[in-house]
């Protein structure tokens, strides 16, 4: 996968002889595996989730569902399937259903292995001493599953922002039990939600993927193309409406969450257009400014601040 991965970030199109002989190589292992009449091991699960990760990044779908069938029977015929698993290799569980979700994200598809309730519920959270967070007005009309994953994940940045520390483990499973529960709802290509939660869905599922892609660009253009797309087409859908100040913050947000990801000359053209008149419709003048109106929608600092600003001044380049 290291090789894959830098191919990936250097640019080149094709895939390299050497990863291509090291699937090859994964693949007969793990026929040789299920051929024999044991029960699969850990590492033929861990060779199918690279097999699916490969398939995910060199976007092949038909491939994708093939080791995710087959990874799924894998995990059915062993004693307690993923659950079991989860407990004693936690860190095999994430990759398996980071692959998953990232099947679902290309795809539009729900997740295989998602839960109905959270890995880390909001009860388990550590609040600060200011409670459980309060959900913006024009956020008080989501539907429950919405609010309650929104107040989840404003609990999460207010403990970043209070400087608590979160072992890495613990935001990846955080952000995967909410990416699941998200995609489970509402698949990407499934029917419409009806706004607000149609355009809060999608601008949750790009704040938590900007967290889990902030690195690499070439892995946003591949796990959030879709997201993208949908997202877009939805402040356009809604880009005349008449709002006042709140409903104009939490526009201001959702472009924010769009802009961090664009990508193309289109794309940062058309964020522009939009953040500069928004920007002068609530007379915000800097990004200190900016990032004070959204203080109270879903920000992580360490990586959004740095993502907010250059936007902002790539857009407005008088800062």
């Amino acid at each position: 996968m290291t090789i894959m991965y830098t191919s990936l970030f250097r640019g080149s199109g094709a895939e390299p002889v050497e990863a291509t002989e090291h699937f090859a190589l994964a693949i007969r292992h793990v026929n040789n595996s299920l051929s024999s009449r044991s029960v699969p091991s850990d590492s033929t699960v861990m060779v199918i989730v690279s097999l699916l990760v490969h398939a995910n990044l060199t976007l092949s779908l038909e491939q994708a569902r093939v080791h995710l069938d087959g990874l799924q029977l894998i995990l059915s015929l062993r004693p307690g399937g993923l659950e079991a698993l989860h407990t004693r290799h936690p860190m095999l569980t994430q990759k398996i259903c980071r692959a998953d979700i990232e099947v679902a994200l290309v795809h539009g598809t729900a997740t295989r292995f998602g839960r109905e309730s959270s890995i880390f519920s909001l009860e388990m959270l550590p609040f600060t001493a200011g409670g459980v967070p309060k959900l913006p007005d024009p956020l008080l009309n989501l539907c429950p599953l919405l609010q309650r994953l929104t107040i989840c994940l404003l609990a999460v940045c207010r403990l970043c922002e209070a400087g608590v520390k979160l072992r890495p483990s613990t935001f990846q499973e955080i952000y995967i039990s909410a990416m699941q529960q998200l995609l489970d709802f509402a698949p990407l290509r499934g029917p419409r939600l009806s706004d607000p939660d149609h355009m809060w869905q999608l601008g949750l599922l790009c704040f938590v993927t900007t967290g889990l892609y902030s690195s690499g660009m070439p892995l946003q253009s591949i796990y959030g193309g879709l997201l993208v797309k949908l997202l877009r087409g939805a402040l356009e859908a809604t880009e005349h409406a008449r709002v006042g100040n709140e409903m104009s913050i939490l526009r201001l947000w959702l472009l924010v969450m769009y802009g961090v990801r664009a990508l193309t000359e289109d794309e940062r053209s058309w964020i522009a257009t939009h953040i500069i008149r928004l920007a002068e419709n609530l007379e915000l003048n800097s990004w200190e400014e900016a990032r004070r109106a959204l203080r109270d929608y879903p920000w992580i600092g360490m990586i959004h601040d740095g993502l907010g600003r250059e936007l902002w001044e790539t857009v407005s380049p008088a800062g």
